[in-house]
């Protein structure tokens, strides 16, 4: 976790750089708004996933 944390780091801000350079000032902003959504999404997909798979597993308590 500390190594990707180091990683993003040191090669963010660059990428940044790169991106407000070449393309345009708010460049950084979109891509970071893209990656961001990205994992919105997936993160969702996830939810749902461990939901159904919880569905699957509920057994009934018995009844008193």
């Amino acid at each position: 976790n500390q190594s990707m944390s180091a990683l993003a780091r040191g090669v963010g801000p660059a990428f940044a750089g790169l991106l407000y350079e070449d393309i345009s000032a708010s460049a950084p902003f979109f891509f970071s708004a893209a990656i961001l959504g990205a994992g919105f999404i997936l993160a969702l997909l996830a939810v749902r996933r461990w939901s159904s798979q919880m569905q699957h597993r509920a057994v009934a308590l018995p009844a008193k």
